[in-house]
């Protein structure tokens, strides 16, 4: 088993232990987010798309058809931006915490930047200006 092998196993065996542990509506909303992303999901929607006209043609298209039809895509949609926003921010903080982990390994970074997404805006844009300025002061900056 190769180190790229032994990687993914213990990713499995990591999520495994701590997916119990996370609450019920992040397990409900990351699984959904899962669900959406799969490459049948796609073809799923349109099939129900399909099945939708054809019954509608059948029924003749009555007054509530239509209205259901937005209904029911609206509330998709809604479902879907909470479940996406989730696990976006999910993904983010667990970024955050392993970039925050390469700031402490390397010696010669700035540990300043540990966190810095929870600092102030103040303290953001003073190292903001701070760091163009260090970068207009060093040669590879200037133009030819």
């Amino acid at each position: 088993m190769d180190d790229h092998q032994r990687a993914v196993a213990l990713a499995h065996r990591t999520r495994r232990r701590y997916w119990r542990q996370r609450a019920l509506s992040s397990r409900l909303l990351h699984r959904l987010g899962e669900l959406s992303a799969h490459s049948l999901a796609g073809l799923a929607v349109a099939g129900l798309v399909v099945a939708w006209l054809i019954i509608g043609v059948v029924i003749s298209f009555p007054g509530w058809w239509e209205n259901a039809l937005y209904v029911t895509s609206s509330l998709i949609t809604l479902t879907m931006v909470f479940t996406v926003q989730h696990t976006q921010a999910r993904q983010a903080v667990a970024l955050q915490r392993k970039l925050d982990e390469l700031l402490r390994a390397v010696p010669a970074a700035d540990n300043r930047l540990i966190a810095l997404e929870e600092v102030p805006e103040r303290e953001l844009q003073e190292l903001h200006h701070r760091d163009i300025a260090s970068r207009e002061n060093t040669p590879e900056a200037q133009w030819p």
